[in-house]
């Protein structure tokens, strides 16, 4: 923990002196769609390791759960391995992200897509043709076997949440919170851009929720009947923070590589390895939270170790800028 604060003092000083958050406000949209969630799920029974367990285990214990059923996710899984491949962009400083993966494009257009034949005009060109015949077909078998295991039970409850949020959003002001958090990042989102949220449900019974962030969307896992919307509020304002983080100019990013690599402290490297993580632990678990909450956060902000130290040694600085 000492490492940690010394790199904070000798790296971090630059990073918190940016310019004054800006009066223009970028709105967060949040809404609920069937194609998106009815993709989460397949992904998720087909053995997807990001995406809630709870729907896998109500999957497998039902008498969905057939041979039939199994060979359809066995072809998923075949589709899957090109939905991996990446795009590159060619621009971002060495060791940032830089392009996106066709799976998580697929993924942004489910959660815009009205029906299924909708998402299959959308996603034209993303795939081989054959892939995208294949995709369809099991989405369209798995489409009554999601609708009565998951959707039917849950979605007016999903819908209510929906509601709540939009609310407490409002009251929070998550539109002002997200543009302070941008011009802190000094990230290059145009105020014109709205940020997309989209939820699904999560059987009761889970006891973790998931949260995806993919650009200017973000997909957010809702246990159905828990009533902590603070805390998915402050796990969808962490997932936001990697998306402002992503949109960095590569000249900024650089600079903030700079920072940490040419400093004398040999914790330079792990540090800046760490920072994704920290600051966006620190923002949305840390500073978020707080503000829809009243007070902090008692519990583990993040489930490694190290990150959440270095999360709350980062949370004052992170503070002070932000409640400028």
């Amino acid at each position: 923990m000492k490492a940690l604060r010394f790199v904070l003092a000798s790296l971090g000083a630059s990073f918190f002196i940016l310019a004054p958050p800006a009066s223009a406000k970028t709105k967060v949209e949040v809404s609920v769609s069937k194609v998106h969630s009815l993709l989460v799920f397949v992904d998720a029974i087909s053995g997807s390791p990001h995406k809630p367990a709870q729907l896998t285990k109500t999957f497998v214990e039902s008498k969905a759960n057939t041979e039939i059923a199994k060979a359809k996710l066995a072809v998923y899984r075949d589709v899957e391995e090109s939905m991996r491949k990446s795009v590159e962009f060619g621009k971002a400083a060495p060791g940032r992200m830089d392009g996106v993966k066709l799976g998580d494009l697929i993924e942004t257009q489910s959660a815009f897509a009205k029906s299924l034949p909708d998402f299959r005009e959308r996603i034209l060109g993303h795939l081989r043709m054959e892939d995208i015949e294949k995709l369809m077909l099991v989405l369209e078998y798995f489409e009554p076997v999601y609708t009565q295991l998951i959707w039917n039970g849950n979605k007016v409850e999903l819908d209510k949440v929906v509601v709540d949020f939009r609310e407490k959003a409002v009251k929070w002001m998550l539109d002002e919170l997200f543009d302070r958090a941008k011009i802190f990042y000094k990230s290059k989102w145009p105020d014109s851009q709205p940020f997309h949220v989209s939820v699904y449900a999560i059987p009761k019974e889970a006891r973790v929720s998931n949260a995806t962030s993919l650009g200017a969307f973000e997909s957010v896992g809702v246990i159905i009947g828990k009533s902590d919307i603070e805390g998915n509020f402050g796990v969808l304002f962490h997932e936001m923070c990697h998306s402002l983080y992503n949109a960095q100019s590569a000249v900024f990013q650089q600079q903030l590589a700079d920072w940490f690599f040419k400093n004398q402290s040999p914790f330079g490297p792990v540090a800046y390895g760490w920072l994704n993580e920290a600051l966006a632990t620190a923002i949305g678990n840390g500073w978020a939270f707080e503000k829809a909450k009243g007070s902090i956060d008692k519990t583990s902000w993040y489930h490694q170790e190290k990150i959440d130290g270095f999360a709350r040694v980062l949370y004052p600085r992170v503070v002070e800028y932000l409640n400028v």
